[in-house]
């Protein structure tokens, strides 16, 4: 999916924890065809959105030669069968900042199954 100024990308893949590292490699490959350069160690962070348990995983990362977001969010979101969901999201700093609260419902939207 993307904002309708294509200044954000993002998609979910659900996965099951033994397959992240496989998932990832997978994304990152496609980052890699579109010209983004990863620029510097990861920053991981972990927190709670609802009933969302989740781990933020920030690439630094430039495309084009200037700064971009490249974020993973590895989502539980309390699935039946223990799968978690993978999103992965690439954004222009300016979309990052003027999408954020869309981007944050989106996410809150995800809730464990009812």
């Amino acid at each position: 999916m993307k904002s309708p100024d294509e200044e954000v990308f993002f998609w979910l893949e659900t996965y099951r924890p033994a397959d992240e590292a496989a998932v990832r490699k997978e994304h990152n490959g496609y980052f890699a065809g579109q010209g983004v350069t990863m620029a510097g160690d990861p920053q991981i962070s972990r927190f709670e959105e609802g009933s969302l348990k989740v781990q933020a995983t920030d690439l630094p990362a430039t495309w084009q030669g200037k700064p971009t977001v490249l974020r993973y969010l590895a989502i539980d979101a309390g699935l039946p069968d223990g799968r978690m969901v993978l999103l992965s999201y690439w954004a222009s700093p300016e979309g990052d900042r003027r999408h954020a609260a869309a981007f944050k419902a989106i996410v809150n939207s995800l809730g464990s199954p009812k």
